[in-house]
């Protein structure tokens, strides 16, 4: 026979410690825990002794064991612990026809309900699958709307689903509280074009501006390579462009080539020039620069 002790200062320490000196041998590792557990907790080593005993009750949740395991929480202040380990007991010893001890178990909870404050979490309108915790510790959806024992001062609650912005809030509880989960939003579905960074109006002139000078540039270029060409034409054919021979026709068609490119590249660029100037020294939100190809060429328009 085993006499587990009750810590001192407690409410009917005294009489459970003499209930429980009929408690029952445990199998062999719930037993060797439970008796180093009691040797603890007889100690004063509390810190030490409830997790033996909550081993012990994990193995066999046998009432003896709970009552101890309760005893113990109660007296590391742990009184929330020490409420749903007295119900657990208070559950077994009535299965196991102890009377006294359900009724030691049963004076535990209403003392502890009586002085633990209450939370309530309610769920919101038109919820559908939700997870909720409780300072990191899953919430049972039966908790939803039912005031539980909580320990005074300040807990997070934490609630999601599936496709839905996460809530999470915290609550000093001191006496009686209440949160209400709102109905969680649907996360926004930004498309990439919205989550792009537009460049500062100012910015953008600068660049289309600098486009449109290169484009300048390149149709000099174009024209200087075009004149070249015909200078070679030219050339090879004295009566040019009447009568020229097969020597005649390559520069030329090089020519022509290059004089296209040219004209599309300075009508393009400048184009460009003056939508970048309009963006830069008279920049507005209603600004916007259009640019693409035809058949013909590159074109580009700006509208203010």
């Amino acid at each position: 026979m085993m006499k587990p002790p009750i810590a001192a200062g407690l409410g009917l320490a005294t009489a459970l410690s003499t209930v429980l000196a009929a408690a029952p041998v445990l199998a062999s590792d719930a037993g060797a825990l439970f008796d180093e557990g009691v040797s603890l907790l007889d100690a004063g080593r509390v810190s030490e002794a409830c997790p033996k005993l909550e081993e012990s009750a994990r193995l066999e949740p046998a009432a003896g064991t709970l009552l101890n395991l309760a005893a113990c929480y109660e007296k590391s202040e742990r009184r929330v612990l020490a409420l749903e380990a007295f119900r657990r007991a208070s559950t077994a010893a009535a299965a196991r026809g102890r009377a006294d001890w359900k009724k030691i178990a049963d004076e535990h909870v209403a003392s502890l309900d009586a002085v633990l404050p209450k939370l309530t979490v309610q769920r919101g309108p038109n919820q559908g699958t939700l997870r909720v915790t409780l300072d990191g510790a899953p919430l049972a959806p039966s908790a939803l709307g039912v005031p539980f024992a909580v320990e005074p001062g300040t807990h997070v609650i934490a609630a999601d689903a599936p496709e839905r912005r996460p809530f999470t809030t915290s609550v000093v509880v001191r006496g009686a509280a209440t949160v209400t989960l709102p109905t969680l939003e649907a996360p926004a579905r930004a498309t990439e074009d919205a989550r792009r960074e537009p460049l500062p109006t100012r910015t953008l002139g600068l660049v289309v501006g600098g486009v449109g000078v290169a484009g300048v540039a390149f149709g000099v270029v174009s024209a200087l390579v075009a004149n070249g060409a015909l200078a070679d034409a030219k050339a090879q054919c004295p009566s040019y462009p009447d009568h020229c021979g097969p020597l005649a026709s390559d520069p030329n068609d090089r020519a022509r080539t290059w004089s296209t490119i040219s004209t599309v590249a300075l009508v393009g660029g400048g184009v460009l020039v003056a939508a970048g100037a309009a963006l830069y020294f008279w920049p507005t939100p209603k600004t916007s620069i259009s640019l693409g190809t035809s058949g013909t060429g590159v074109f580009a328009g700006a509208s203010f």
